[in-house]
């Protein structure tokens, strides 16, 4: 045992990594991950330009790194890391880049994991925050659309789909799971659990996407409906955090989620009907999540056995979080798991055990050791409305499930079974996927550019 401690004493010094003995010299270090080779270059400008408007101090690291497009940002379309310095010029990134850098490719896990290790090595902090930026779709994994007719290389409103950082260069982007897979690497170079992970990306507040945290953040940000082009205010929420930088991963979530929903309800970034939530890992509010998730998705199958189309009215009936695809329809398949459970309920009143699983899921999610720690929503659009929305959504297709979600750690709560038994065993396939299209069904979608 004594090798081993040392062994690993050793690997932890080599790496760079500040060891348990040392003290860091600051309280915090924000990495920001900005995948911008694609339509949302502009706005990844944009928002480094609010990070210098707080800029690091002696107790806070802001370290960039961001990829631009030739298609968007000619001026600006290689890859390049910033240790962010105040300043006032809004039009203009004035910090210096930390080196030279090739080309990266944005979309893989090498190149995250290269720089989370290489943003932690040289800015080494008590507490670190790790931000994906880009484009995001949920769970669904990085093939997308090809199998369904897509072309890769494409832009704008046919960007083929993928979970989240599509780079457009390469056509590469990751996955729910990869994006797990690498938290988790960057989690054990740490010896501990990263104190915050933060989805920028439009529809990544799902159950299936935040599980695969489980092991590597003690909490997580993430919107479950789609993201406005201008994404999170980064001079807000980061003048708070520099400010108060005594502040735990918790108390930065929720000022997150609320410098998110005000900043859209009428604030610094207009009016828009948004999301924004943050969910903690304590293993507490796991163990009551996996319990309530995996007696609720039992009695949604044994429902499902009785009364299928009832169920799916259920379904129907819950809050849901959509967006356009390249076919001109849309997919509603992301659903809030709370009013879900709540809509079960007015659907089978009668039914005890179902309604036991349903109250026991909404405690999970927003009791007072829930899974979730803080939600926000605006409602000061016409456009629909997310007063359905807890803070977390779900997979719950009703025409067809894509089989790939078996690949995921939340299938393995029994709620892969539910959306088979619910779907009666039937896999999307590209025509399926056209006929519904073409139908006008709300099944499935795409990112468009204000995602």
């Amino acid at each position: 045992m004594r090798t081993v401690a040392l062994a690993l004493c050793a690997f932890l010094a080599l790496s760079g990594v500040a060891l348990a003995n040392e003290t860091p010299q600051k309280e915090w270090t924000v990495l920001v991950y900005i995948a911008g080779d694609n339509n949302l270059a502009e706005a990844g400008l944009d928002d480094i330009n609010e990070m210098e408007a707080v800029g690091s101090t002696d107790q806070l690291n802001i370290v960039v790194q961001i990829d631009g497009s030739e298609n968007y940002t000619p001026n600006a379309a290689d890859t390049r890391r910033y240790l962010i310095q105040k300043d006032s010029k809004m039009d203009e990134i004035t910090s210096p880049t930390l080196g030279e850098m090739e080309e990266a490719d944005m979309g893989t896990q090498s190149t995250l994991e290269e720089f989370c290790e290489w943003g932690i090595k040289n800015y080494p902090a008590k507490k670190y925050a790790i931000i994906l930026w880009n484009h995001g779709n949920g769970w669904y994994p990085d093939d997308g659309l090809h199998k369904f007719g897509a072309k890769p290389g494409l832009s704008g409103p046919n960007d083929p789909l993928k979970a989240i950082c599509s780079d457009e260069s390469s056509d590469n982007a990751l996955s729910t799971a990869g994006v797990g897979e690498s938290m988790e690497k960057v989690a054990k170079m740490l010896g501990r659990k990263i104190d915050l992970v933060g989805f920028d990306a439009c529809l990544m507040g799902m159950a299936e996407a935040y599980y695969e945290l489980r092991n590597a953040a003690d909490v997580a940000c993430g919107s479950e409906k789609t993201e406005p082009g201008d994404g999170w205010p980064y001079d807000e929420f980061l003048s708070i955090l520099a400010a108060n930088p005594e502040y735990n991963a918790e108390q930065l979530g929720r000022t997150i989620v609320e410098t998110y929903t005000s900043s859209f309800n009428g604030g610094s970034q207009g009016s828009e009907n948004v999301t924004q939530s943050c969910v903690r890992f304590t293993d507490t509010a796991m163990a009551n999540f996996d319990a309530a998730i995996s007696m609720f998705a039992e009695e949604l199958n044994r429902v499902v056995a009785l009364d299928k189309e009832g169920v799916k009215a259920a379904v129907a009936a819950t809050q849901d979080f959509r967006v356009r695809s390249f076919f001109g329809s849309y997919f509603t398949t992301h659903k809030d798991l709370y009013d879900f459970a709540l809509k079960m309920k007015d659907a089978f009143p009668q039914d005890e055990d179902l309604c036991a699983g349903a109250d026991l899921m909404m405690e999970a999610i927003s009791g007072e050791n829930g899974f979730v720690v803080a939600n926000g929503i605006t409602e000061v659009s016409e456009y629909g409305t997310v007063t359905g929305a807890h803070g977390v959504a779900i997979y719950i297709p009703v025409n067809g499930y894509e089989e790939t979600y078996e690949g995921l750690d939340f299938a393995k709560t029994g709620w892969y079974d539910f959306i088979k038994n619910l779907n009666e065993g039937k896999v999307l396939e590209g025509s399926d996927m056209k006929a519904l299209a073409n139908s006008k069904e709300h099944l499935f979608g795409n990112l468009y550019a204000n995602d």
